[in-house]
């Protein structure tokens, strides 16, 4: 959760800062309007958020009404999407925040991030909430160690580009090795319809079974029937099976498995194309979204073995919602479980627990993935 954390504590110190320069140019935004989105965006959670068991304690409506006066009382701009952010992170969903905010106010932080933000962070602050350097851990990398028999991916992003195209590009070579690390472990997420392929070339087997996600089901008429037992009769003269059939409608908590994605599908890569080595998965708490299902399904794999730390816990397609001043919302629309029925959407724990951050710092590339098969083959 690292990325995440860095991002809110930054926006904080920013607006904190950038709120104080010239606030006439950061009050675009009426009171009207900032109330008709805070609603909107209350609506949406309300009815499509699928996580509110992550954070039981949290009741949506106390918090809308807390965060009312606030929102009405916001001085500017900068104010008004801070404290829409501070609500979104009420429910500790990283696929539940902003997801962009208006070009006037993004274009003045960016502006922002220099001796001002410098001077409000303190070296404790630094360390805690830094991330590996991107020298240090490389984008895109493959590379080969003849003498183990390893070939090594490092993928980027879940794009056409970074994850397609270039897993494409190698898997010739990686077909001439008995093991391959996948490395995602600091990888940014994105379209889970570009590692479909590179799943097929990994996965050796004719049948992929697809992971459960749920989401919530609004069906008015169910509502409308559930409200009349439960306002106009006795709770003993209601039958059980009346109750258990209609009444997660009334209480927005009823649930369906997606319909667009079916329990399993065919492996469309030809039997002699595939990879028939072992798949060594590597993910960490900097694995989210798209890579978190690509880890899950790769999992099911008989010659796959994953290792790391416990994914991000982005599982789930988000909901994006535009709003009029320019501010664009994610909410998380589904709950995800794993093939055993487990609830996963918190994240998913990989089978052998082992950080990986230090070796992956290693400049010297020859190195680097050597101690990463002798870190792997001590599993063994």
């Amino acid at each position: 959760m690292k990325v995440i954390k860095i991002i809110i504590f930054i926006l904080a110190v920013s607006f904190s800062a950038l709120a104080q320069e010239d606030e006439n140019n950061f009050k675009k935004i009426s009171q009207e309007q900032k109330i008709f989105e805070f609603s909107t965006i209350y609506k949406e959670l309300y009815y499509n958020f699928a996580n509110f068991n992550d954070c039981p304690e949290v009741n949506i409506d106390s918090v809308y009404m807390t965060y009312i006066p606030i929102i009405m009382n916001s001085e500017n701009d900068f104010d008004y999407c801070q404290t829409v952010l501070s609500f979104l992170n009420e429910f500790r969903n990283p696929h539940t925040t902003v997801y962009e905010f208006p070009d006037y106010i993004m274009k003045k932080f960016n502006e922002g991030l220099n001796e001002d933000l410098n001077e409000d962070l303190n070296e404790d602050l630094i360390e805690e909430y830094s991330l590996p350097e991107e020298e240090a851990i490389p984008r895109n990398t493959f590379l080969t160690n003849i003498e183990e028999d390893f070939a090594y991916i490092k993928l980027a992003k879940c794009d056409d580009e970074n994850f397609f195209e270039y897993f494409v590009n190698c898997f010739d070579s990686i077909s001439q090795f008995q093991n391959v690390i996948v490395d995602i472990s600091y990888n940014e997420g994105g379209d889970g319809g570009a590692t479909m392929y590179p799943l097929q070339l990994l996965l050796d087997q004719d049948t992929i079974l697809y992971y459960r996600e749920e989401t919530k089901t609004n069906n008015s008429v169910m509502k409308a029937r559930a409200t009349v037992k439960i306002h106009y009769y006795e709770p003993e003269d209601v039958p059980q099976d009346f109750k258990d059939n209609y009444y997660s409608y009334y209480y927005n908590e009823h649930f369906e498995r997606d319909p667009f994605l079916g329990e399993k599908f065919p492996n469309r890569v030809e039997d002699s194309l595939r990879y028939k080595g072992n798949v060594h998965l590597i993910v960490s708490e900097q694995t989210p979204s798209a890579a978190e299902g690509f880890t899950l399904l790769l999992s099911q794999g008989q010659k796959v073995k994953t290792y790391g730390k416990k994914t991000m816990g982005a599982f789930g397609q988000p909901l994006v919602l535009f709003l009029n001043s320019g501010i664009k919302i994610l909410i998380n629309t589904t709950r995800s479980f794993d093939f055993n029925g487990n609830y996963i959407t918190q994240g998913y724990t990989p089978v052998y627990d082992y950080d990986f951050s230090e070796i992956l710092k290693i400049s010297d590339n020859n190195a680097k993935l050597l101690k990463l098969i002798q870190v792997i083959k001590s599993f063994e």
